[in-house]
């Protein structure tokens, strides 16, 4: 016994200490983790004092106090305020921000401002300064405009005291506005909680006249916010002029409307231009049965058209076929063209044109060619007779009004220097974008503009070439524009100051061919194959009724069919003739006749037929052509609405958390 006593008392006092010290532990722990928490980086209160001008600017202070560890607050803070927003109707607002003095503690703290992409960075702090930690007192002052919302009824502030964008919890948040004069305020809401967010956990805490105050109820998270809204009567503050709000909106969205008005008067200079090289119908319209001075159908063609295309080319060769001067035949191994003007008794083909296509394709010695792969007879042919009309006609029949167009491309210049500088003015960045995706637009837009336009003026363009533009120039156009759309539109000033210009390039190209103008000597041949024309495209009258035998009437048809061609009214001619063929005799006449066009049906439909045969006879075989969430104010202001609502205003309970005026948010740095 003597010894089990002292052992129990030892085993005693031995558990009591393990007790204590587990105890000691537990609440050294809970001390610590208490510090932790009390040292977390966090805005211990963010007070915001907004002063309403006469004029209707605001003065703002906002008293920020925090608590720095060194970890994000190493040197000071950010406060990133916004200064661009977009309205309902998808225009810009721009706000003027002025900052008029920053302190810490007290004592005057340096700063820097940085752009953003819709607002203004301060930089607060030195760079060469660490904070010291602990509690540190912000006061950041600055002068803002055109935050107000005027309705018919009431004037409003509405008001993101803290904005949505900070990266540390606020435990309490507070606003105190001040109307330039004692009134009373006629209505109020607050809101709180991340974007768009319509939780109220928030106060008025204060309403004297001239004087109301708001306070959150519990702390607000990363990323959330208080905002506030109260209305007052008309009258304390003036609306701005209409010619403020004009010029407001004028410098809002500079760049669009550069864009677009400068797109319409360069619309209306081509459109004017154009306009004055056509040449005016006259009253009276005289048919003629014959063409306009013994002319060939490529020359009427060409005079008809102010250009050379594959058309030109075919017409010729149709005409010479008429003539009985060649005959197409198709063979196994390609079709054959036979000259036949060089026979006994065979006509003569006294026209130059037509002269020249037969002297190219067959020479001085041949008397018939094949179609081979080899095709520089058809080159030949073709480039010369485009050379020979060009020089017979260019400067006699019409002019090219070169000047005119010169004219519009300088001017097209000008007008993309002026969307770029604007761009550049509102923000730098976009401009650039649009700057960057700009030459492989146009190099692009050029390549194709006149790879289309030779298919439109009936060229017919390789399939190497389709295969080219498609592979290397379709993917510069498509990264251009993608530029545009997903640099310059986010960066707040849309793509249309890149995209008109863009459009107008193609315009620009051409406008060296359509501005072309008839010389009176070519205005009065004008006059004179409009008049042949109608007698084409009516196909009746004395002299076809006088047509007895059917070989008379194919060889009118036959005659004529060319110059139909060369005015686009084949089909017309063709039917003037239907029915006229029945019988034995005359359908032996029209398979002559198709024979020696090489199987290419002219009577039903030339139009087409043509095209078909143009792909024989020219020189390339034809190929298949493979910031904030809402604007400040509402509806009514004179920023330009809200993005929010476009009927209801923020004090009414029309808003949320993270709309109207103000926001933004701020981090540590």
């Amino acid at each position: 016994m003597t010894r089990a006593a002292p052992t129990f008392a030892w085993r005693l006092l031995q558990g009591t200490t393990l007790r204590a010290v587990a105890i000691g532990i537990t609440a050294c722990a809970a001390a610590l983790l208490s510090a932790s928490a009390l040292a977390e980086e966090r805005i211990l209160d963010f007070f915001s004092d907004v002063r309403i001008e006469r004029s209707g600017d605001l003065l703002v202070t906002e008293h920020i106090t925090l608590n720095a560890e060194g970890n994000a607050i190493k040197r000071g803070i950010l406060r990133d305020f916004p200064t661009t927003y977009t309205a309902a109707n998808g225009t810009r607002v721009k706000i003027g921000l002025t900052v008029e003095g920053i302190a810490r503690d007290g004592a005057p703290e340096p700063y820097a401002l940085e752009t953003l992409t819709n607002g203004v960075r301060m930089r607060i702090g030195n760079a060469d300064t660490l904070l010291d930690e602990g509690r540190h007192v912000y006061a950041i002052t600055y002068r803002t405009t055109r935050q107000l919302g005027f309705f018919p009824e009431f004037d409003e502030l509405y008001w993101n005291v803290t904005g949505n964008g900070w990266t540390f919890p606020i435990d309490r948040a507070r606003a105190r506005i001040t109307l330039p004069e004692p009134a009373s305020f006629m209505q109020h809401a607050v809101y709180t909680g991340p974007q768009f967010s319509k939780d109220q956990n928030a106060q008025m805490t204060r309403q004297a006249p001239g004087v109301i105050e708001f306070q959150t109820t519990q702390p607000l998270g990363v990323e959330e916010g208080l905002t506030v809204a109260a209305a007052f009567p008309k009258g304390i503050v003036a609306p701005p002029p209409a010619w403020r709000q004009w010029l407001y909106r004028l410098q809002d969205n500079l760049p669009l409307f550069v864009s677009v008005i400068g797109f319409l008067l360069m619309a209306a200079y081509y459109v004017g231009a154009w306009r004055r090289t056509q040449r005016r119908d006259r009253a009276t319209l005289v048919p003629r049965y014959d063409p306009p001075d013994a002319l060939s159908a490529p020359a009427v063609r060409y005079i008809a058209k102010q250009r050379f295309d594959d058309t030109t080319y075919v017409v010729g060769m149709l005409q010479l076929i008429g003539m009985r001067a060649m005959r197409l035949t198709r063979k196994e191994l390609g079709t054959e063209f036979e000259r036949l003007d060089t026979a006994p008794g065979a006509v003569k083909v006294s026209d130059k044109w037509l002269s020249l296509i037969l002297r190219r394709l067959f020479g001085k010695d041949r008397s018939f060619i094949r179609e081979t792969v080899l095709r520089n007879p058809f080159e030949s042919a073709q480039s010369g007779l485009e050379d020979g009309l060009a020089k017979a006609y260019d400067d006699t029949m019409f002019k090219s009004n070169r000047p005119m167009a010169t004219r519009g491309a300088q001017l097209w210049v000008l007008y993309l220097a002026a969307c770029l500088a604007a761009a550049w003015w509102q923000f730098p960045p976009a401009a650039f974008a649009l700057m960057a995706s700009l030459p492989f637009l146009l190099i692009s837009i050029a390549v194709w503009t006149v790879l289309v336009r030779s298919w439109i003026r009936g060229g017919r363009p390789s399939l190497f070439a389709w295969i080219g533009c498609t592979v290397l120039f379709l993917p510069m156009l498509l990264g251009g524009l993608a530029t545009q759309l997903t640099l310059a539109q986010p960066q707040g000033i849309g793509a249309l100051p890149g995209l008109l210009p863009t459009l107008l390039f193609p315009v620009v190209i051409c406008a060296y061919q359509f501005l072309r103008r008839y010389t009176p000597e070519g205005d009065a041949l004008m006059d004179q194959i409009r008049g042949f024309k109608r007698y084409l495209t009516v196909a009746e009258g004395p002299r076809l009724q006088a047509l007895v035998t059917p070989q008379e009437k194919l060889d009118v048809y036959e005659r004529f069919l060319p110059y139909a061609v060369a005015l686009d009214v084949g089909k017309a001619w063709a039917r003037g003739f239907e029915g006229l063929f029945a019988g034995v005799a005359g359908m032996a006449m029209l398979q002559s006749m198709e024979q020696r066009y090489g199987g290419h049906d002219m009577m039903r439909d030339p139009g087409r037929s043509s095209d078909s045969f143009g792909g024989t006879v020219t020189a390339a075989p034809p190929s298949s052509v493979s910031s904030s969430s809402s604007s400040p104010g509402s509806s009514g202001n004179w920023s330009s609405g809200s993005s929010s609502s476009s009927s209801s205003s923020g004090s009414s309970g029309g808003g949320s958390s993270g709309g109207g005026g103000g926001g933004g948010g701020g981090s540590g740095w």
